[in-house]
């Protein structure tokens, strides 16, 4: 056989072997795997807010949208249909408030997916005896709910006692300004957060919500703003043609490049961020005259790592801070104190909530 036509064949035979193996790395990408790996791809701003329709931006407009905080819980919200919400925006508590301790911070401070009565801050107050204010907020950082927090004790005064949740995951969402790219739930999710480092506040990306172009200006402001998962997005696959390529390029990002909320508690601008936020908390504290409790809200990476005898992700910043402020505020911790893995994968909110009772005892 001639050279020139052996080299033919073989180089039609690499193409088509090629061509096939495009073809297979397509068909896994859009067939099998888009839904899979959508948390680990690029995510294109423009694309997922073209993705929303008008209806879902009215909803939000209406039930959900703050100019300062991103969005929270108003009195007349119905978005969530499992519970509503008190003349104040606080949920709904069977009871009444006394005025004296109020709870600020995630959807786990909230109470995401269980009833009224199934919420940590429900419990405490069962055994305190007393309602206790449930200021909690869906998807929250830290950030915002001591925004609202300080926004609600200048309207509303100050409470005796402040009880602060921080889930192991809330410095994700601390170095965030579209929490959209850190948790791929909820497209119109701007919000404001210290500058990485904490240095000043900057301002929520949506300053109004009043048409498309107002959501695009926010996605031009928040690609400006020091947000953590910006910077980092940009190292994310793109699931595109050539998709062997993808391929190698998603292998290379879920081996070498992935980064997750547990990498945050070892980086030094995400800790000094949380560090500023907590100092905005003890400070507020001193000028409104409260007392502020840390909670530290341990998800099941951090109970995993307990069980094997190893500190929690962020069991250093809380023994940092618990030194730091040692006269000035009460840490609380769950895995500090007699921790029970069982009990707590059965009754979490229970567990919290006498975390917090046996804390607040402390208090002369």
């Amino acid at each position: 056989m001639p050279l020139v036509a052996f080299v033919g064949r073989a180089l039609a035979r690499l193409v088509l072997v090629f061509v096939a193996a495009e073809l297979m790395a397509m068909a896994a990408f859009t067939l099998t795997l888009r839904h899979q790996l959508q948390g680990v791809w690029h995510v294109d701003g423009a694309a997922v807010i073209a993705a929303v329709d008008d209806a879902h931006i009215a909803t939000f407009a209406e039930q959900l949208y703050d100019p300062l905080l991103g969005w929270t819980f108003k009195p007349a919200t119905t978005a969530i249909p499992y519970t509503a919400f008190d003349a104040r925006g606080a949920r709904r508590d069977s009871r009444p408030w006394t005025g004296r301790i109020v709870a600020y911070g995630d959807s786990r401070t909230f109470g995401a997916n269980v009833a009224d009565d199934a919420t940590w801050p429900h419990a405490l107050g069962e055994l305190l005896g007393e309602g206790v204010a449930n200021f909690g907020v869906l998807r929250y950082g830290p950030d915002q709910a001591f925004l609202r927090l300080r926004e609600n004790v200048a309207v509303l005064g100050s409470p005796d006692v402040v009880i602060f949740g921080i889930s192991s995951d809330g410095i994700a969402r601390a170095v965030n300004a579209w929490s959209y790219l850190y948790d791929r739930e909820e497209p119109l999710a701007f919000k404001p957060m210290l500058e990485v480092g904490g240095g000043r506040w900057l301002p929520n990306p949506l300053a109004s919500l009043t048409d498309r172009d107002s959501i695009a200006a926010a996605l031009t402001t928040a690609a400006s703003a020091p947000d953590y998962w910006q910077i980092f997005n940009e190292s994310r696959p793109v699931p595109e043609f050539p998709y062997l390529w993808a391929a190698a390029d998603t292998a290379d990002y879920l081996l070498v490049r992935a980064r997750r909320w547990q990498d945050l508690w070892q980086e030094p601008r995400a800790v000094a961020t949380m560090d500023a936020i907590v100092d905005e908390l003890v400070s507020l504290a001193r000028v409104r005259g409260f007392r502020p409790v840390l909670l530290f809200i341990p998800l099941v990476e951090d109970v995993r790592l307990h069980a094997a005898g190893k500190p929690a992700t962020y069991a250093t910043f809380a023994a940092q801070t618990a030194n730091t402020y040692a006269d000035r505020l009460i840490v609380a911790d769950p895995l500090a104190v007699g921790f029970h893995a069982g009990l707590f994968a059965a009754a979490p909110n229970q567990v919290l909530a006498e975390t917090v009772f046996a804390a607040l005892r402390s208090i002369p």
